[in-house]
């Protein structure tokens, strides 16, 4: 495809452009000015993308990436067009891909907001500089409260390394991820989706890490509809030259912590196949060996018939590391 087509399909393309350099130069004035002066900067670049999206063009294609029968965009509850626009802006701004499944559009009482997911996490992540990005929550355990009620328990990992040190969140015990279990009358055991809350899981750890890089940074947080209350992760930062072989075995740790729960089931042999498969899938280095492996893990899943839920973790890792490898 040509140039000349390329402008012609894509009105964005200046937009997109402005917002990249404004961006750049707002994170430039955040660590190297005042924070008064980084707020007018930050402002003005706001104010700036959502004029320019207001041209009919990119509004229109704004309009069409975010229309709910194509299912780019996720889009929650009735939001009108003009705010479609504006979020979509914002998104833009902030560097997020419509399609890459890093941001929701979530109606409001007073329009529409941003929701920020763990891919758009990741994005930010990245663009501050953090490199090797690992967020790996364990498998969700629901406990049930004497006095009624219940919740899933989900511990894990969220990792970077960001100016030379590694960053490195624990989630466990009391500060371990906390999401409300859905029982109904007469229920003990929960019928949830395991990925749904997985999905919450990863996000919450996610915006813990940005949270911390990004004060490290000394730049404002992204927008967010929703205000996630974490726990009380223990936050470790060591050099990287100190520790180069951390992250494979905090990676390890997490993945048998996970699996032991549904493959104590299987044969010894088949348990510890599946399980070096899982942590063949979480550490491949590049996507050729990433595919590779999970080409063996299919086979595995068809050859010895695993359950739903080792099925559901294999998809949970995929994407996860697939996402990683691709932002690398």
């Amino acid at each position: 495809m040509s140039e000349s087509a390329l402008s012609i399909i894509d009105p964005t393309e200046p937009l997109v452009e402005m917002c990249k350099s404004t961006r750049q130069a707002y994170y430039e004035v955040a660590r190297t000015r005042s924070r008064v002066t980084a707020a007018i900067v930050r402002a003005q670049a706001l104010q700036n993308t959502l004029q320019a999206a207001q041209t009919p063009e990119i509004a229109a294609m704004l309009l069409a990436m975010s229309d709910p029968s194509i299912k780019m965009v996720e889009m929650v509850g009735d939001v009108s067009d003009p705010e479609r626009v504006r979020i979509m802006a914002l998104a833009l701004w902030f560097g997020f891909t419509p399609g890459d499944a890093e941001f929701s559009i979530f109606a409001s009482r007073n329009g529409a907001n941003l929701y920020i997911k763990a891919n758009g996490y990741k994005t930010l992540l990245t663009q501050l500089g953090a490199k090797e990005i690992r967020i790996q929550p364990g498998f969700p355990k629901q406990i049930n409260f004497k006095e009624g009620g219940a919740a899933w328990i989900i511990e894990g990992t969220a990792e970077c390394v960001y100016d030379g040190q590694r960053i490195t969140l624990q989630f466990s015990d009391k500060g371990a991820v906390k999401v409300p279990c859905n029982l109904y009358r007469g229920q003990t055991v929960s019928s949830d989706n395991i990925d749904a809350i997985g999905t919450k899981a990863e996000r919450r750890m996610a915006k813990a890490l940005y949270a911390v890089v990004q004060t490290a940074a000394k730049v404002a947080a992204a927008e967010d509809a929703e205000d996630d209350a974490t726990g009380n992760a223990d936050v470790t930062i060591t050099p990287v030259q100190q520790r180069l072989a951390a992250p494979k075995a905090v990676q390890a740790a997490t993945a048998e912590t996970a699996l032991d729960i549904y493959l104590r089931e299987l044969a010894a042999d088949v348990a510890k196949y599946i399980r070096d498969l899982h942590q063949l899938l979480a550490t491949s280095q590049t996507l050729k060996d990433l595919e590779e492996t999970a080409v063996k893990f299919r086979e595995a899943i068809d050859d010895y018939k695993l359950s739903e839920r080792i099925r559901s973790e294999f998809r949970r890792v995929y994407s996860q590391r697939k996402g990683e490898l691709s932002n690398d």
